[in-house]
């Protein structure tokens, strides 16, 4: 997965960063002008722990020099509060706040239930491996990941 804030356009120092998190460089190719021609050496690129010798000697990746090693790639999906109830993955757990005995259920990706049953008290964690789920809480249904 290469994700670029906008393919195309200038980086700036510091204003973007690009985020890899693939171990193997992807390929950059010539369809957006000349690839990332023009992008500043210094901008921060986030690449998977234990990969920077790929990067620093693939072709287009090797003029880069800011590598930040991380495991920490960023999803786009945050905690949702919708009904009085907030769902949010957090520390290994599908995490529900804010209603007691409200019935609950967790899907995997594939629909498999991961889990079903009643919140206790007003916070309630499921503990579960890191993925993204699909969660039914208190009437909304709502896709988190889990770290």
């Amino acid at each position: 997965m290469l994700s670029f804030i906008e393919i195309g356009r200038e980086l700036n120092d510091g204003d973007y960063a690009i985020y890899s998190a693939s171990p193997v460089p992807p390929e950059i190719n010539d369809d957006y002008g000349n690839g990332l021609e023009g992008t500043s050496n210094t901008i921060s690129i986030y690449i998977p722990k234990g990969s920077l010798d790929a990067y620093m000697n693939a072709p287009v990746w090797n003029r880069f020099y800011n590598y930040i090693e991380t495991d920490d790639f960023p999803t786009g999906i945050k905690a949702v509060t919708t009904g009085g109830v907030n769902v949010s993955g957090r520390n290994g757990s599908v995490v529900i706040e804010g209603g007691a005995a409200q019935r609950y259920a967790v899907y995997a990706i594939d629909g498999r239930t991961v889990a079903d049953g009643v919140t206790r008290g007003t916070r309630t964690e499921i503990p579960v491996p890191s993925d993204v789920y699909i969660v039914k809480a208190g009437g909304t249904t709502v896709k988190i990941a889990v770290r």
